[in-house]
């Protein structure tokens, strides 16, 4: 889903980093403390889940007019628009996402979004998840 960034880019859009709720993964926050951030720097607990941290309403990485680790952010921002909706449990195009009608939900993109949720619900156990391909999926749940 390259062509994500892509069409926030083309618009300017940054409405999903404001008053964001990403959860981060336990790869995610090893990714961002090893650019030589602390875990309080970034990180909010909110009924069991880390999230990412924001500060005057937008994601703490975003100095409001881009992301500051675009190349190391969550995984979850890789992939949106797409999110997993817990109530028909599966994924979507986020609709809060003004141009979420200008991306594809590909059967790639749904497993890698049900890999994610199954892995941030054992890491929220306190356990581990391997997901047998070496990468760590990411996604904002609504």
């Amino acid at each position: 889903m390259s062509k994500t960034k892509d069409v926030c880019l083309q618009y300017g859009c940054i409405k999903c980093c404001l008053n964001t709720e990403m959860p981060l993964s336990v790869l995610d926050i090893a990714r961002i403390k090893g650019l030589g951030f602390s875990d309080d720097s970034f990180i909010v607990k909110k009924n069991g889940n880390r999230q990412l941290k924001n500060l005057s309403g937008r994601c703490v990485f975003h100095n409001g007019q881009r992301c500051t680790i675009h190349n190391h952010r969550p995984e979850g921002c890789q992939l949106y628009p797409v999110i997993f909706n817990e109530d028909m449990g599966e994924p979507l195009l986020d609709s809060y996402c003004p141009h979420h009608e200008e991306f594809q939900l590909t059967p790639s993109i749904s497993r890698k979004v049900v890999r994610l949720v199954r892995k941030l619900d054992v890491e929220k156990m306190g356990g581990s998840c391997d997901l047998g391909n070496g990468q760590n999926l990411g996604i904002r749940k609504s």
